[in-house]
Parts: structure tokens; C-alpha cells; sequence
């Protein structure tokens, strides 16, 4: 007879039902809760965008990661407060960034003095605006038709490598159109 081990010099049978699928009673860690209470890794960005060019394209921000392990993104919401199309392009390698004001990632877990080891810069339009060389290449684009939000969730799968850098950029139908997005992401640690 087979058993499983607890680890701990105890044995448990398994039970197998008639299908021949394991009985399991288990707890599972999603990626947000290990890397919020385990690793203190978990964070939060949040960029904020008022259009200044009628169907023009702007850029809102971006992240470069400057750590020694990847960037790991969860889920993004995208959120227009105005009834007009956007379009959100996310960027990755833009080269020749300038400007823009810094942004502090907030660490989920408030108890935690972890910091983020990158550049996060938002465009604060005229007061600090960001300039490119070139915004890089399009890696994924969403519409949104209307006020509203999406939740996108990469489940970790997208890697913003060391020294790499993802940028926002947006194009909203409507000067003054209002949007956000917000990112949730870990930094990867090959521990899960």
C-alpha cells in the first residue's frame, strides 16, 4: 500500500474514489496572498490620466524594473470615468525615457518596510511630462467602449525582466477624458 507522508513521521492512506480521483481535503495559496504575507513582495501602482489631445495618444506612465528578479503582473484594471472610447496600449523596451514624476508602489502588506526595486514614473502632463526616444513595441492593447472597468488578470504569466520596461500609454476619443489603471504585481522569486 502506498502512502502519503505528512512530513512529519505520520503516514495517511489516500482515498480514491470510484472514478479513480483523489480524495483531497487541501488549502490552496493564490500568487497575491504568498507574495503579500510570505515574501512581503506584493504591490500595487496606480496611474491616473486626463486626455489633452483629442484622439491623440499619450502616454501615462511607465516601470522599469531594476531588480535582480523578474516583476511578476497579476491583474490590471483599466477604467475610463467618461462615456468615450479608449484605447490602452501597454508598451514593452521603450527606449530614451525623460521626465515624468515618480511614483511610490504601495506594498500590500502593511506591515511590511519592502520596497520595490525599480522606476515607476507617472506623466504629469505639463507639470512633468514623460518624453521618449521611441515607446517600444506593442505588447497588448484593449478598447474600452465606454465609462467602466476592466479587470485583465495575467495570473503572473506576463515577466518584466531585469532592466526591462513596460509603458502605458492611452487614446482617449475626448480632450479631458479621465482614465486609470492600476497594476497588481510580485516580485518573482522562484519560491512558489
Amino acid at each position: 500500500m502506498n502512502l502519503i507522508r505528512d512530513g512529519k513521521g505520520r503516514g495517511y492512506v489516500v482515498g480514491v474514489n470510484a472514478d479513480n480521483r483523489l480524495l483531497a481535503s487541501c488549502v490552496v495559496l493564490s500568487h497575491e496572498f504568498y507574495h503579500s504575507d510570505k515574501d512581503e513582495s506584493l504591490y500595487s501602482i496606480q496611474f491616473e490620466h486626463q486626455q489633452t489631445q483629442s484622439g491623440g495618444t499619450e502616454i501615462v506612465g511607465y516601470i522599469t524594473n531594476t531588480g535582480d528578479n523578474p516583476l511578476a503582473f497579476g491583474r490590471l484594471w483599466f477604467t475610463t470615468q467618461d462615456s468615450t472610447a479608449v484605447t490602452w496600449k501597454l508598451h514593452v523596451a521603450p527606449t530614451g525615457m525623460s521626465g515624468g514624476a515618480d511614483v511610490d508602489p504601495l506594498n500590500m502588506n502593511t506591515g511590511s518596510a519592502n520596497t520595490l526595486s525599480g522606476t515607476v514614473k507617472h506623466n504629469n502632463n505639463a507639470a512633468s511630462a514623460i518624453t521618449v526616444t521611441s515607446v517600444g513595441t506593442n505588447w497588448f492593447t484593449l478598447n474600452q467602449l465606454n465609462r467602466g472597468t476592466y479587470d485583465i488578470d495575467f495570473n503572473g504569466g506576463f515577466l518584466l525582466a531585469k532592466n526591462k520596461t513596460l509603458m502605458v500609454l492611452v487614446a482617449g476619443a475626448v480632450n479631458g477624458a479621465k482614465s486609470r489603471i492600476a497594476f497588481e504585481l510580485w516580485v518573482e522569486d522562484g519560491h512558489e
